[in-house]
């Protein structure tokens, strides 16, 4: 494993038993002055006590870095990645803004920051970076020899979000630092008077085998557990990473085995333990849409048939239900076209429609009246949809309070 390294932690103060697991939600909020405190508490206060309904409530924001390990780990992460994200419960929305030309989901190269910024001030539950990082910034995406920035940490400070202050992530190498002279990345998303209400990140060198099992425990705690306090979630999600056991685990540890014996990542992760670290209030309320119970008839249908769909949001007055039947989040239902070369006057609008057709899951959506919470809408399934695992999706609202769920619908011939 090499040598070993003083990790800079808060740890410490959250494992009462010295059994390295996580006991107690532990946060810090860093401020070189009073001002940054006060204005730390005034996003707190905000983000629980001003709250309106939208998409923004389900949505998480992806954006990562290539990783240029090669591409046969390269491909093997990526695909550890699709299948934690396919266990994110499909009632919430999830976008991906990814740092890789090859990618549908990369954007035009001297815009890509700028896209990051408008997907972070769109609002989100949850903005996540996977890739690369440093104390101080992200690692450009490279672009036929050209350097572009991924997020251009200068744009940190102007940050504008509108509808809710997110939670961020940075799975990422040191970018919570806390103990160098400098403001680390996550130290300045959470100063950022427009910024998030809180980022979770490493304080030192992190490694993809513990960022990996992180991330998948942090998503699904925070969509299918939904505790009520971010400080809450990150406890879990820690003590998640150490007990958790089930197939996926099994698999994760399997493509690292190749490399790591057991007793390596069973260092990584109590190490990792030690990293991660809460820039922000423990106590934070959260704050989710309420439950909707959703059902189909049938479950089953075959391409140009039809089906009905019953939404109960209990409590929830008059309103409307808005309901869309998407693709997994590993399909791509809309078409997209090959790049042209760079030069050509066609390849950004080629880039943008790309980047919006791999973003948009949706085949088709409709609207239903919501009368004391409940609803039934009915969709008619195109002709030439392909056979195959789809989820009929709802986000109810009464204007003032909101619900979501979504049911699985599998369409076959």
């Amino acid at each position: 494993m090499g040598a070993v390294v003083a990790i800079p932690t808060d740890h410490l103060y959250a494992d009462l038993d010295d059994d390295d697991i996580t006991d107690l939600a532990v946060g810090r909020i860093p401020a070189r002055d009073p001002a940054a405190v006060t204005a730390a508490l005034s996003k707190t206060i905000r983000h629980e006590q001003v709250r309106s309904v939208g998409p923004h409530n389900r949505r998480i924001n992806m954006f990562a870095s290539a990783l240029g390990q090669g591409a046969l780990f390269d491909s093997l992460v990526e695909k550890l990645v699709n299948t934690a994200l396919d266990e994110i419960p499909y009632e919430f929305d999830i976008t991906m803004t990814y740092g890789l030309q090859s990618s549908p989901y990369v954007y035009v190269p001297e815009q890509f920051s700028d896209k990051v910024v408008e997907r972070i001030d769109e609002g989100s539950l949850m903005v996540t970076y996977i890739g690369h990082g440093s104390p101080t910034s992200f690692p450009p995406l490279e672009w036929n020899g050209q350097l572009h920035p991924l997020l251009d940490v200068e744009a940190l400070g102007d940050l504008a979000i509108t509808g809710r202050s997110p939670i961020v992530t940075l799975i990422a190498c040191a970018m919570g630092s806390f103990a160098g002279p400098d403001d680390s990345v996550g130290a300045s998303l959470l100063a950022a008077a427009n910024g998030p209400v809180a980022v979770l990140s490493s304080t030192e060198l992190s490694y993809v085998y513990p960022n990996t099992i992180f991330i998948r425990e942090l998503g699904l705690v925070m969509t299918a557990e939904r505790p009520a306090t971010v400080g809450e979630a990150f406890v879990r999600a820690k003590q998640r990473v150490m007990t958790q056991v089930d197939g996926f685990r099994a698999q994760i540890d399997n493509a690292f085995g190749l490399s790591l014996s057991d007793a390596d990542m069973d260092a990584l992760r109590r190490s990792h333990l030690h990293l991660y670290t809460l820039f922000g209030d423990p106590a934070l309320r959260i704050g989710y849409p309420e439950p909707a119970t959703v059902g189909v008839t049938p479950a089953t249908v075959a391409p140009g048939g039809s089906v009905d769909v019953d939404i109960t949001a209990a409590g929830l007055g008059d309103g409307l239900a808005h309901v869309t039947l998407e693709t997994v989040r590993s399909k791509i239902p809309g078409e997209l076209v090959p790049v042209p070369p760079d030069g050509d006057p066609q390849r950004d609008a080629v880039l943008v429609a790309n980047y919006e057709a791999a973003n948009d899951k949706v085949v088709l959506d409709t609207e239903a009246a919501l009368v004391a919470g409940a609803a039934q809408a009915s969709l008619a399934v195109p002709a030439d949809l392909p056979p195959g695992r789809y989820y009929v999706k709802v986000r109810a609202d009464d204007g003032s309070a909101e619900a979501i769920g979504a049911i699985e619908l599998i369409v076959d011939d």
